[in-house]
């Protein structure tokens, strides 16, 4: 199915757009939904193929949303975490480093102590996003801190947020208040 999609690439919106937009539209493209797939066959398969399509084919920058349309910082974190389960030297030194910076930027953007926050939080401390799916941004977001902490704490690991350094238990905090 991964080698059909990719050779056969195109967005839904061509064929289905009249029927399904503006509801369902396909903003972001597909190519995040290729490497999203590509990096769970490469943590299903451990098959360098589809580790180096991630590669390959990787955006340099950071997501900060993971939802229906946009899958770029699942990519990051997956990679981040089969990385860090795998220990250094199991692949190429910038992969390791790309994924894991990319990785604590998504949490650096979330952790409300980070100088670099860019989430929104109500007067009550809940992750708050404007527009039509409110519920879906914290609930993916609490998920992917929850398990970055399982495998920080695992490795021995921490984030650092300019001068803060954010450990595992600090991200369970965080999840358990939302």
């Amino acid at each position: 199915v991964f080698k059909f999609a990719d050779t056969y690439q195109g967005s839904y919106n061509d064929s289905l757009g009249k029927y399904v937009c503006p509801h369902y539209c396909d903003w972001g493209g597909y190519k995040d939904e290729l490497l999203w797939a590509a990096s769970w066959l490469y943590k299903a398969s451990n098959e360098k193929r589809y580790f180096d399509y991630v590669i390959r084919h990787k955006p340099n920058t950071t997501e900060i949303e993971f939802n229906w349309d946009d899958k770029g910082a699942g990519t990051n974190m997956l990679m981040s975490i089969e990385l860090m389960k795998k220990g250094n030297g199991a692949t190429n030194e910038f992969a390791n480093k790309s994924f894991r910076t990319k990785a604590d930027e998504l949490v650096c953007s979330i952790v409300p102590e980070s100088p670099t926050k860019t989430v929104k939080y109500s007067p009550g401390g809940l992750l708050f996003k404007l527009g039509g799916c409110n519920l879906q941004n914290p609930t993916t977001l609490s998920l992917m801190l929850l398990v970055y902490a399982h495998y920080l704490n695992e490795a021995d690991e921490s984030v650092r947020c300019g001068n803060s350094i954010v450990v595992p238990s600090r991200l369970i905090s965080l999840v358990k208040s939302q």
